[in-house]
């Protein structure tokens, strides 16, 4: 779709993106992470559409750099916090604002809220596959 003289397309999830032998965290499926893949596809071309037509600008060239990733890993947190709770699984957004990790365990930490727990940390990059992050850490990660 070109709007304003700017492409806007939505990508298309395909399953040879996604390796079925991945080893995933306990409770996390290949069908949690296409949902939230689909979500923020869904978002980014809702929201991009609207910027376009209104100011001929897309969210990732309108926000700061630091900013546009952390938009997408939580868009991809509480997808994925979505996900489980349809299909009642045991993951669930870390309500701790700058909490580690991004997702928990469902009903682990009092009101699902933790500084520092265990779980599953959420980071996205737009510098390829090195993500970065505040402090060495063990646990799980989605990139």
């Amino acid at each position: 779709m070109s709007v304003g003289g700017r492409w806007l397309q939505k990508p298309i999830i395909k399953d040879e993106w996604f390796n079925p032998n991945a080893v995933l965290p306990e409770g996390l499926s290949i069908e949690d992470i296409k949902y939230s893949l689909q979500l923020l596809y869904d978002t980014l071309h809702t929201v991009n559409k609207a910027l376009v037509e209104a100011i001929d600008m897309r969210l990732e060239e309108l926000l700061r750099p630091n900013s546009f990733p952390d938009f997408i890993s939580n868009v991809v947190v509480r997808a994925i916090a979505q996900s489980q709770e349809q299909r009642g699984g045991k993951w669930t957004y870390n309500r701790k604002h700058d909490g580690f990790p991004d997702l928990i365990e469902k009903g682990k930490y009092q009101n699902d809220a933790v500084h520092h727990g265990e779980g599953i940390e959420v980071k996205a990059t737009k510098w390829g596959n090195i993500p970065q992050g505040h402090n060495p850490e063990e646990g799980w990660f989605l990139v």
